[in-house]
């Protein structure tokens, strides 16, 4: 355990004999998602699109809300507790809400943008909008 490797070599941990218990038992209870953006994601940018994958395993995609608002993309949801009786010995799973804010790098087209769910990612694309895409000039040669 980590305790092991590290509180060893401080006083006060000596001193206090249960605050390396505590500091462990703060380690294991404490949410994974507490200390990184969930869910996690990619985005993707070319000529013409974005597109954003977020990783949200064990969801129900109609509890998911997916909005396009300016330059931003928001997905926001919520993992109900699955609670099966027993003493609980670990959670690792992320539950309850959760919302992701993305800054797109570029003006999309609101009303074209698409999101599928399958085996547990959500893919959005999002066209860029005409005036974000690519113009490509002819040179005339005299």
């Amino acid at each position: 355990m980590f305790r092991n490797d590290w509180f060893g070599r401080f006083p006060f941990f000596e001193a206090v004999p249960d605050a390396g218990t505590l500091f462990d038992r703060l380690l294991q209870e404490r949410p994974v998602y507490a200390t990184r953006a969930y869910p996690p994601l990619n985005v993707r940018e070319d000529p013409d699109r974005i597109e954003v994958m977020a990783e949200i395993p064990g969801i129900d995609p109609n509890t998911l809300d997916v909005k396009v608002q300016d330059n931003t993309l928001l997905i926001r949801g919520s993992r109900t507790p699955d609670e099966e009786g027993g003493k609980l010995l670990r959670r690792e799973r992320q539950r309850g809400a959760f919302q992701r804010e993305v800054a797109l790098p570029a003006k999309v087209d609101h009303h074209q943008v698409e999101a599928e769910y399958r085996l547990g990612i959500l893919t959005i694309t999002m066209p860029k909008a005409a005036e974000a895409r690519p113009h490509v000039i002819k040179i005339k040669s005299a």
